[in-house]
């Protein structure tokens, strides 16, 4: 009998510390086709990011704290506080921004973007956020053009940055960094595609078309409505679908990828075509563990340090250039002023509160 109260109280202590602890594979997808939504992230209210949902959508989290929030690309975030199987996000509903397109015949698109970049490194007790917002131009031509050499990834033309040290000990401070200060970021992978290209026939007719890598789903592509969603993976190829960059090793920061991806949505045009002209929106996803002895001097940290990143990208303007100009355009170093595009979702919380915080002299 006293046997049986305590195999009950244990039971009933399981149930109570269940929903605020708990280990558990998750799927993240759409809620109106439940497709899986790769590159999905699962968010504490502080920030930290606790994951990355993978090809099938899935995340395995060991142990984790509730609520958390789930966010993906083009879908309005949902805050979780009950552990299941499956998350479903809706579609946002946005208002199209008109793009301002140029119809001469100029060979280079110079595509304008805001930029936000989210970044979160554990180890140990600590975690360090950053966050980075920019406006940066594009320079993107489909074939070559003389007198205009091509650069597909973005020239920052202005940027603000904060990073948020946490610890066990009650360290809470926010900083701008500086030159000799610790800021990741990896804008420099976040590269456009330059060519437009015609939907296949059966992803217009209602079907997801994926092509397999080596180790998983190299690319997938499917149509809701009139946005077309294609993810790429490229890591798909790679040994046991992870990549630790030699040169990295060579410089005493070991790095081992475990997950790179992009994400996109284009509103597919009359002619069932997209291109960067009618790019909506564009993120990149990263998975690393840093683990080479200068990563961890820089960390004062004797443990690996886990790091996700998600660089956000929305296109607020679009314009044919010439040659002439776009080399003209893409030399000039002045600032601009940071708008933050009407697709872009509100600022997180967090992140509102680490732009807000007042900076200490010394630290700016």
């Amino acid at each position: 009998m006293k046997t049986d109260r305590i195999i009950r109280l244990i039971v009933l202590l399981a149930l109570c510390i269940a929903p605020y602890r708990a280990a558990a594979n998750i799927f993240i997808a759409d809620s109106i086709d439940h497709a899986p939504l790769p590159g999905s992230s699962l968010v504490l209210p502080d920030g930290t990011i606790l994951g990355i949902t993978d090809d099938n959508g899935a995340i395995d989290l060991q142990c984790t704290t509730l609520p958390f929030t789930v966010r993906c690309m083009g879908y309005a975030e949902k805050s979780v506080d009950a552990i299941s199987d499956t998350v479903f996000l809706a579609p946002r509903n946005f208002m199209l921004p008109g793009l301002v397109v140029v119809p001469v015949d100029r060979p280079v698109l110079n595509l304008k973007c805001y930029i936000r970049e989210y970044t979160t490194a554990a180890f140990g007790n600590d975690t360090i956020h950053m966050f980075g917002e920019y406006m940066a131009d594009y320079f993107l031509v489909e074939q070559k053009v003389k007198g205009f050499k091509t650069d597909n990834k973005p020239k920052v033309r202005a940027s603000r940055k904060r990073i948020r040290h946490k610890n066990a000990s009650g360290l809470d401070s926010t900083a701008i960094p500086g030159q000799n200060d610790i800021f990741m970021s990896w804008l420099a992978i976040c590269s456009i595609d330059p060519a437009g290209k015609t939907v296949p026939d059966s992803v217009m007719n209602g079907h997801t078309m994926s092509t397999a890598g080596q180790y998983g789903v190299l690319s997938s592509m499917r149509l809701s409505d009139n946005r077309l969603m294609t993810t790429r993976d490229a890591l798909a190829n790679r040994k046991d679908h992870h990549w630790s960059p030699w040169i990295f090793k060579l410089l005493g920061l070991t790095t081992d990828v475990k997950d790179l991806r992009s994400n996109s949505i284009h509103i597919i045009d009359d002619r069932n075509t997209y291109s960067p002209r009618n790019l909506q929106m564009a993120s990149f996803t990263i998975e690393m563990t840093m683990k080479g002895k200068w990563i961890k001097k820089i960390f004062h940290s004797s443990e690996p340090i886990t790091c996700y990143s998600i660089i956000e990208i929305y296109p607020t303007e679009a314009i044919h250039l010439t040659a002439v100009d776009a080399k003209e355009t893409r030399n000039d170093d002045s600032t601009v002023e940071i708008m933050p595009s009407p697709m872009a979702p509100p600022l997180p919380l967090n992140i509102v509160e680490m732009l807000e915080a007042e900076i200490p002299e010394a630290d700016k």
